[in-house]
């Protein structure tokens, strides 16, 4: 309800023959108060059950659609997942095998060196050394005792009917898990331990030489050392050749 306020005010003044008399008193003055009113009505509709119903099953078919959405979601982060994994899976088999043929590789290149070295020290060889070799392969273990090694060296030599000879050269390696050394490093500790401290008569003045014999597998046990012993050639004996190379 909105209240408007209206106040009118009225001068009544006499006539000219009356001025005369308005010496005597005031004149009068006549105030008038009006008052509006606006009455403003407000509707209210209340919905029916039907529309109701109606803005349920729109709204239960939002919560619907939003359900299969996020149901599809789930479904393609799902499939993410397990292409990520297997992508991984992938990748790890891949880094692998790139360890293995690095490896590989690396087993190559020393198994070339040596081969390099051995035909370097061949063609190197003094005269009158034969070029056939003896091969003689010795399981000494990681802890070696040394005087067993070098009796067992000395039965080796009397079985192949060596023992009185002269080698020239003798190639001794050394088999390692790793081309790190290990392999090279065996083979020396064996030629200062039980060649060059030895009273065999075979070694003296002899030729040594050390390197890696490559990773264990059969018939050569970890830690083993084989020797190429070529000797130099006499008149007593028929002088071994170059198709002469046992493997041991």
């Amino acid at each position: 309800m909105v209240v408007f306020l209206a106040t009118v005010s009225v001068m009544n003044l006499s006539s000219d023959e009356d001025e005369e008399d308005s010496a005597a008193g005031p004149a009068t003055t006549t105030t008038t108060t009006t008052t509006t009113t606006t009455t403003t009505t407000t509707t209210t509709t209340t919905p029916t059950a039907e529309d109701l119903a109606d803005r349920l099953a729109e709204t239960e078919a939002e919560v619907d659609e939003l359900r299969a959405r996020g149901e599809t979601l789930t479904s393609q982060r799902d499939a993410a997942q397990a292409e990520n994994a297997r992508l991984n899976n992938e990748i790890g088999e891949a880094d692998s095998e790139k360890l293995g043929l690095q490896e590989t590789a690396r087993n190559l290149q020393e198994t070339a060196r040596n081969l390099r070295a051995d035909l370097a020290e061949l063609r190197a060889a003094p005269r009158g050394v034969e070029k056939g070799f003896y091969c003689i392969r010795l399981d000494v273990g990681l802890s070696p005792d040394w005087v067993q090694v070098e009796q067992d060296l000395q039965t080796e030599l009397a079985e192949l009917r060596i023992s009185s000879r002269q080698a020239g050269i003798v190639l001794t390696s050394a088999v390692a898990p790793k081309p790190d050394g290990t392999g090279s490093f065996r083979a020396n500790r064996f030629n200062e331990e039980v060649i060059v401290n030895s009273e065999l008569p075979i070694f003296a003045g002899v030729a040594l030489l050390a390197d890696w014999n490559g990773v264990p597998g059969p018939g050569k046990p970890n830690a083993s050392i084989r020797l190429r012993l070529f000797l130099m050639a006499d008149a007593d004996h028929e002088p071994l050749k170059k198709d002469d190379q046992p493997r041991c």
